[in-house]
């Protein structure tokens, strides 16, 4: 699978995701088959303290499965050269925050196999499980993932490591 490009529309982003399937025979294509998936997201690509950090904001799932995290991983770091991303919670699937469904696991370790720091916007306040307290408060103590309440704290975060 590759994403391919982004373009802008009207101050969002309206995010291409194009799936190839490419069979060569004699170095010759002899089939191709595309699928082209749109949502719409607003993104900017910032610069702090010499490091740049897309700022993405969107009211529609982005990260609903590890493939979702793996295409938002690429688009980002291929298209927009970042491997610091900030992210509102409302575009993480629910799932994720229940731990039990080991989705927060999966999707976390692609964004540290591919070396992307990420900080997560949003109130964790209402989460009663103990364990996702838990794993919220050791993410923050590292250098990798972030789970912040703000914009600002999460630029500053991503910005020192």
């Amino acid at each position: 699978m590759h994403v391919l490009y982004s373009a802008s529309l009207s101050g969002s982003l309206l995010f291409h995701k194009e799936i190839c399937e490419i069979m060569f025979v004699n170095n010759k294509c002899k089939y191709f088959m595309l699928i082209k998936l749109e949502f719409t997201m607003k993104k900017q690509v910032i610069t702090a303290k010499d490091v740049s950090i897309a700022i993405i904001h969107s009211e529609d799932i982005l990260i609903s499965d590890v493939q979702s995290a793996l295409d938002l991983i690429a688009t980002v770091s291929f298209v927009d050269k970042c491997h610091r991303i900030i992210l509102n919670k409302e575009a993480i699937i629910e799932d994720f925050f229940i731990l039990s469904t080991n989705l927060a696991g999966e999707v976390l370790q692609k964004f540290s196999n591919y070396h992307i720091k990420l900080a997560i916007i949003g109130d964790f306040s209402s989460y009663t499980s103990k364990p996702l307290k838990d794993f919220i408060y050791e993410c923050n103590r590292g250098n990798s993932i972030f789970f912040v309440s703000s914009e600002e704290e999460g630029i500053e975060k991503l910005a020192k490591v």
